[in-house]
């Protein structure tokens, strides 16, 4: 008879217990201890095991909002988990496109994937907003350069050559670059006040 491995059962036992938990929250503890507990010897696995204690408990504390009573590898701390990460990040992505333009925005991207406070679908909103923000702005910039364009020039008075109506945007590529910027910046600001909001909940937990 094979004996039962004590580290997936007790795994097993806390994605049972934690099913009632959000989502973000229950995901760091089962990874936290799923980490840790992979990373050690069979024998010492079980002493941990026996140090965690019952998953019911680490649910009903995760449940409650005593990350700090939860076991060191459970609770949301450290790089990437805490209040400090998150301003940064959500000030990165928020106005790194007008501190500095483009690099300041990968810097939050960057920021914002090494840590462990958002979930995958929520970086992929923030990731991917400001690319479907530049098509949407560069679009509508195109309709109104085309529109302006097609409306009938006023005839001219025999004595002076026809006046064209001036375009109600700034012309040329310049115009469609700095339309492109301020809408994605605007959208920055957007995104990053979003995930302030989200992170400053989940570490203060």
């Amino acid at each position: 008879m094979t004996a039962t491995d004590p580290v997936a059962d007790y795994l097993a036992r806390l994605d049972d217990a934690l099913r009632d938990v959000p989502f973000g929250t229950a995901r760091e503890i089962r990874a936290g201890i799923a980490e840790e507990l992979g990373s050690l010897h069979p024998a010492a696995a079980r002493a941990r095991i026996a140090e965690l204690g019952d998953p019911a408990s680490i649910a009903a504390e995760a449940a409650d909002g005593s990350v700090s009573t939860l076991p060191a590898t459970a609770a949301p701390t450290g790089y990437g988990r805490g209040p400090g990460y998150v301003a940064v990040t959500a000030l990165l992505i928020g106005l790194g496109g007008f501190l500095l333009p483009v690099l300041g925005w990968i810097a939050g991207i960057v920021a914002l994937w090494t840590g462990r406070v958002w979930t995958t679908f929520e970086r992929w909103i923030a990731t991917l907003a400001p690319v479907v923000a530049s098509v949407l702005v560069v679009g509508i910039w195109w309709a109104v350069q085309s529109a302006a364009s097609a409306q009938p020039t006023p005839p001219g008075d025999g004595f002076h050559a026809p006046e064209s109506s001036p375009s109600p945007v700034v012309p040329g590529s310049i115009g469609a670059w700095w339309t492109v910027w301020l809408g994605t910046s605007v959208g920055g600001v957007v995104i990053g006040i979003w995930l302030a909001v989200i992170g400053m909940r989940r570490v203060r937990r």
